[in-house]
């Protein structure tokens, strides 16, 4: 019987190549888009799931609220925090430090700038990453120990364990690389590929040491990022209130200014944390996706569910003719159900072909490592319940509907242009153009705004301009301006379109407090980017109070940065006026807070 039913379906095929070929091909490339979006909303869930015990490591993060001023949340941490906790919070097994940083990296005639985390020597003992080479115990117990991924060991030794080998940071110290890490996910908050020993004399972890403290002079720029292993029967309310009670025993706040120690658990770092570093997602853009593929898919079984209902009428006479050579109903909806199955299958097989031939562009779009993993059993239950439901629901018209006619009215009369039989396909069809122009709107409305927030929004000029990431010094700035093409050069803490990490309390004009971001810029800085002042003047050479000196001793990151002159001319945007409560841009002109 099955090897009849089978014969019947390739015939019906055969009879209406280009209907089947319409009908497999549009599930197909809905089941295709559905997958490759559900690959990317798993691979956004499933951030830092993959290092062992992430569900007992926390972030801490601080919360500096200022009378008057909405409470800021920052990922980074004062460094003295960590020492604080190791001694005093009971609940945590192991806390250390990272501070992310940019240097040149020289290894024979390989020399390029790289992005580099130090951290302190018990950092592979909180996270555990996978080793390929060396002892993580002690990987970073030597000051010039320094510890590459897989990846950066083939790019400047050519081989996966080069361990003992030396290599030149900023071509003034060596280190010694002490094991090799396997490449980490793409799923990862951890953008780790260098690390460097946190004890070295280079390491800027050590300069924050030796500094004065950083919640003793009320700055918030040690740009350091804590990381603690809890005990497993520890809460992150067990461990906040520890935090808590040891920064209050070690540091009598501001009146004004109140600080809060809160931590995410490894795994909520990616969409909860605000540092870009940390490569941080936005949880209702994730959920929005999975909504538009779930949307995708319906489109796609409605349209066949349609494309197959259109046909099933053309069938009414072979169900009267099988009838009257005794054929019985449960006989005809399994074959309307097989068939129906069969395009499914069919449909769902191209549909993963598909799929896996676009997922390298997708992961080349997105920068990630998404892979059709069958061990997943999410993505198999998944799609070993949506493949039958669709085939059931293509099926159920022609199965339970056409099954049930007798065969003398099927021959007599075509009983599906009577009265209300198109009811089920009209709702179908509206049902399908309904979601479809939806979700056109909802993608004119994503791309206009896009559009909008990186070109007609910024109010600055990007085009032709270059950012380099590097210490700025004089003599690199004046070889860059000597560079044939190039109009002007300047310095700055950081660039227009991202935030900078350094913020302080600022006096307002009546007297209560106000957090504001900031940035260091050079001369030429607003020239460059086509900003033009509101009210007042710009940084000028004519005016020695805007004058920029350098300073080499420093807790900032970096051994050089720009501080302000005794003057400190300053120059607000128009947020910041707000926040200052001045009725216009002109009225803060010469306000020194």
């Amino acid at each position: 019987m099955f090897r009849n039913y089978l014969i019947t379906a390739l015939r019906n095929i055969a009879r209406n190549p280009l209907h089947a070929a319409i009908n497999i091909i549009g599930l197909a490339v809905g089941f295709a888009a559905a997958l490759l979006l559900s690959l990317f909303v798993h691979d956004e869930f499933s951030f830092d799931t993959t290092i062992p015990g992430y569900q007992h490591i926390f972030m801490v993060r601080e919360i500096v609220a200022v009378k008057g001023a909405k409470p800021l949340n920052i990922d980074d941490t004062p460094p003295e925090i960590a020492a604080w906790v190791r001694t005093g919070v009971p609940a945590v097994e192991a806390i250390t430090r990272l501070a992310h940083d940019n240097t040149s990296l020289r290894v024979g005639e390989t020399e390029a700038t790289e992005n580099i985390v130090w951290a302190d020597p018990n950092f592979l003992n909180v996270i555990r990453l996978p080793v390929i080479a060396g002892d993580p115990a002690t990987a970073l117990a030597r000051p010039d120990s320094v510890v590459l991924t897989r990846k950066m060991a083939r790019k400047y030794f050519r081989t996966d364990a080069p361990i003992g080998k030396t290599i030149e940071f900023g071509r003034q110290h060596v280190m010694t690389v002490t094991a090799v890490l396997q490449d980490l996910p793409s799923n990862t908050s951890l953008k780790v590929e260098i690390l460097a020993s946190g004890v070295s004399a280079a390491s800027y972890l050590t300069r924050l040491d030796n500094a004065p403290s950083a919640l003793e002079s009320g700055s918030n720029e040690a740009d350091v990022l804590t990381f603690l292993r809890a005990r497993p029967d520890a809460t992150a309310a067990t461990l906040e209130r520890g935090i808590q009670a040891v920064v209050d025993a070690h540091f009598r706040a501001n009146p004004t200014m109140k600080l809060a120690f809160p931590v995410l658990r490894l795994d909520d770092v990616h969409f909860k944390a605000a540092r870009d570093s940390l490569g941080t997602g936005d949880r209702q853009t994730t959920v929005a996706v999975l909504i538009t593929a779930i949307l995708i898919l319906v489109v796609a079984c409605i349209n066949f569910v349609n494309l197959t209902t259109a046909r099933a009428s053309r069938r009414a006479v072979e169900v009267g003719v099988r009838k009257v050579t005794g054929a019985v109903r449960c006989q005809l909806m399994a074959q309307f159900i097989g068939e129906s199955c069969l395009f499914v299958g069919l449909a769902l097989a191209l549909g993963v072909a598909l799929a896996v031939t676009l997922l390298p562009a997708l992961n080349g779009f997105l920068d990630r490592s998404l892979t059709i993993a069958w061990t997943n059993w999410r993505l198999i239950a998944v799609v070993a319940a949506t493949a039958p439901v669709v085939a059931v629901l293509a099926g159920a018209y022609p199965a339970f509907v056409l099954s049930a006619f007798k065969p003398a009215a099927v021959l007599k009369i075509d009983l599906l242009r009577q009265g209300g039989r198109a009811i089920l396909r009209h709702l179908l069809v509206v049902m399908q153009f309904a979601v479809l122009i939806g979700l056109t709107l909802a993608s004119i409305i994503l791309v206009r705004q896009t559009d909008f927030a990186t070109n007609e929004g910024l109010r600055f000029d990007k085009d032709q301009v270059l950012v380099v990431e590097t210490n700025c010094q004089s003599a690199f700035k004046d070889a860059v301006k000597s560079i044939p093409g190039v109009r002007d050069a300047a310095c700055s803490s950081a660039i227009p379109s991202q935030p900078t990490g350094n913020q302080n309390s600022v006096a307002r004009p009546d007297g209560t407090n106000v957090l504001l971001w900031y940035s260091s810029i050079d001369f030429g800085y607003f020239e460059i980017y086509g900003i033009a002042p509101v009210a007042g003047r710009l940084f000028s050479r004519d005016f020695g109070g805007d004058a920029l000196t350098l300073g080499e001793e420093t807790k900032l990151r970096g051994p050089y940065t720009f501080v302000r002159a005794a003057d400190e001319a300053i120059v607000l945007n128009e947020t910041a006026v707000r926040k200052f409560g001045f009725a216009s841009p002109a009225a803060a002109i010469g306000f020194r807070p």
